[in-house]
């Protein structure tokens, strides 16, 4: 009986009804069918379709497109599984692409922004517009200032790209208190959009030290460089290397020579991983920041190696004429002339001047 073969099969007559089901079922009911015309033609084409069961692959009994599909999909589980999977991947890589080249035409267009915005800050300079004296750099700067609170309410990224580059340009001109501000604004912005160990909030929060420090707010900038090394791999090398030499200027403008050295040394291992021209620049720097803490402590040879290498890796970054790599020079010079090595120091200076004059022109009141 039922009960007898299910058992010979291992399973009960509930499950060996399922079994028998589908495929094997309709072959059976077929083989044994009243009507002989709805039977098989012959014992061959009734074995045929068993063994096309036995393997798994559609019986001549059925022509549907979904039952021949899923007879494709069970004998082929890993492939079409694999396939899946590949599928998925590429999905998946395309709508990062997607979303990258989206990030990266985000960034091109705020970038466009911003240096359409400073064009036009600093086309307020043509003599043409301003008959007589011509505005300053701090009179352009302010209309720049004024126009960026106005103009850009609306798009915070630009913005926040405009409040920095508004900042160093303060900056560069010892405007202290308008930079500060404007890096301050920068930060609070980014940290608004963005999560506190996240790149733009720790490029903020750099710009914002970098300005601390040259402001004479040394405890502050030391501050900020430290809460950005405490960041680990949040932060990258480039990252790494400018709040060490954050800390290394701080340090030395405390008086704090021991603890400026190995900040500048540090700042020169980290840069060693940058492309060229950043490494040049940064370590050019830290050199710089060696040579103050080797005169602080006097020992003059040590300074006078750190100034060259300086004005070296200066001169290679930036160009010989460049404002580092001629104050560079000048250092150096001057400690030439302390040590006793008037010679040396007076075969630069002739140098010096040319530089100057190429630099700044013949009326450079630099010299």
């Amino acid at each position: 009986d039922a009960a007898d073969r299910a058992q010979a099969r291992a399973t009960d007559p509930l499950h060996l009804r399922v079994m028998l089901r589908g495929d094997l079922e309709r072959i059976l009911r077929t083989a044994l069918d009243p009507d002989p015309a709805r039977r098989y033609r012959g014992a061959d084409l009734l074995a045929a379709d068993l063994h096309r069961h036995l393997r798994g692959r559609p019986i001549s009994l059925r022509h549907d497109r979904a039952y021949r599909l899923g007879k494709f999909l069970k004998r082929h589980r890993i492939g079409v599984a694999a396939g899946a999977i590949a599928v998925l991947a590429l999905l998946t890589t395309s709508g990062v692409a997607l979303w990258q080249a989206h990030l990266a035409r985000a960034q091109a267009q705020r970038a466009e922004a911003v240096k359409d915005f400073m064009v036009d800050v600093f086309a307020g300079s043509d003599p043409a517009q301003h008959p007589g004296v011509g505005p300053s750099a701090r009179e352009l700067l302010d209309t720049g200032a004024r126009t960026l609170r106005s103009q850009f309410r609306d798009d915070p990224e630009t913005g926040e790209d405009l409040s920095r580059a508004l900042a160093r340009s303060y900056a560069g001109i010892g405007a202290f208190e308008q930079a500060r501000g404007l890096a301050s604004n920068a930060l609070d912005a980014a940290l608004q959009r963005f999560r506190p160990d996240s790149r733009e909030v720790i490029d903020a929060r750099l710009d914002y030290a970098t300005i601390l420090q040259l402001a004479g707010q040394q405890k502050q900038a030391l501050q900020q460089a430290a809460w950005v090394l405490q960041q680990g791999g949040a932060a990258d090398a480039a990252s790494v290397v400018r709040a060490h030499l954050v800390n290394a200027a701080a340090d030395n403008e405390l008086l704090r020579e021991p603890q400026a050295e190995p900040e500048a040394r540090q700042a020169l291992q980290a840069a060693q991983t940058l492309p060229p021209a950043q490494r040049d620049r940064f370590q050019a720097e830290a050199w710089k920041d060696l040579a103050q803490a080797a005169l602080g402590r006097g020992h003059f040879d040590s300074a006078q190696h750190a100034l060259r290498e300086s004005s070296a890796l200066y001169e290679r970054a930036l160009g010989a004429n460049a404002v580092q790599t001629l104050d560079a020079r000048t250092n150096l010079i001057f400690l030439l002339l302390h040590t006793g090595h008037e010679n040396e120091a007076l075969d630069k200076y002739a140098r010096l001047v040319d530089g100057e004059r190429a630099a700044f022109g013949p009326g450079s009141p630099k010299l």
